[in-house]
């Protein structure tokens, strides 16, 4: 989906953002409550964050604890508004690990966006891979935005 969707963003000159998602301190889920705990957690999450997203938009796991949202045809704003509905989401939500026990899970995000500067996949995800970064350096629980550092 990615390279057909940056492909149509190039032909017809729209945007097309990339969120990408980790959950924070993840590997403390696994190691306190056990890895079928953390496998319940990634399905809530996962399942948060699908309906924390519009019809437009393509969520998938990315990998271990990471989650992406292609989010097409978007202002830089309503990504932001996305990606905070989804944090947002996922902060209020108790996840049940098991013997009736209720852990909160935080998330960290990294925005990206198609470009003439990041005009391949790669390039988006390697770009919200570094706002993610810095949004794991910042605190955790925030979003960081690599089109604000290109604007």
């Amino acid at each position: 989906h990615f390279k057909r969707e940056v492909l149509n963003s190039k032909r017809y000159n729209t945007k097309t953002f990339i969120i990408l998602i980790d959950v924070d301190h993840f590997k403390r889920v696994n190691d306190n409550h056990g890895h079928n705990a953390g496998d319940v957690v990634l399905k809530e999450i996962g399942k948060l964050i699908l309906s924390s997203c519009r019809e437009t938009d393509i969520a998938c796991r990315f990998g271990g604890e990471e989650f992406v949202v292609l989010a097409k045809s978007s202002s830089v704003q309503e990504v932001k508004v996305l990606a905070e509905r989804i944090r947002n989401t996922v902060e209020k939500k108790l996840f049940n690990v098991g013997s009736e026990q209720y852990i909160s899970i935080t998330i960290s995000t990294g925005i990206s966006c198609y470009t003439d500067k990041t005009d391949n996949c790669l390039d988006m995800i390697s770009a919200a891979d570094d706002a993610l970064y810095k949004a794991k350096n910042g605190g955790r629980n925030r979003i960081c935005n690599a089109v604000d550092m290109e604007e």
